[in-house]
C-alpha cells in the first residue's frame, strides 16, 4: 500500500503522483492543505517538506525516483 501526504502548490507532490499513475500503481493522497490533522503526524516522523511517501515500513520526503523505481521491480 502506497500512502502520499501532499499539499496544494507543491510540483514534487505533482511529479510524484504524475510518476506513480504514469506507472499505474495506485496509492491513497492526503492532502494536509484540506486534512491539516495530518502535520502534526509528519513532525513527528521528521518530515521536513512534501509529498511524504510512505509503503510499508519505509518513508521518504520529496520526488524520490531512484525509490520509487523500487516499486515496479
Amino acid at each position: 500500500m502506497i500512502k502520499i501526504y501532499t499539499r496544494d502548490d507543491c510540483p514534487q507532490c505533482y511529479m510524484t503522483k504524475k510518476w506513480l499513475d504514469n506507472h499505474q500503481l495506485e496509492y491513497t493522497e492526503i492532502n494536509i492543505s484540506r486534512d491539516k490533522k495530518y502535520i502534526d503526524y509528519l513532525k513527528a516522523k521528521g518530515a521536513q517538506q512534501t509529498p511524504y511517501v510512505v509503503i510499508d515500513r519505509e518513508n521518504w520526503s520529496g520526488f524520490r525516483p531512484n525509490k520509487l523505481i523500487m516499486l515496479i521491480k
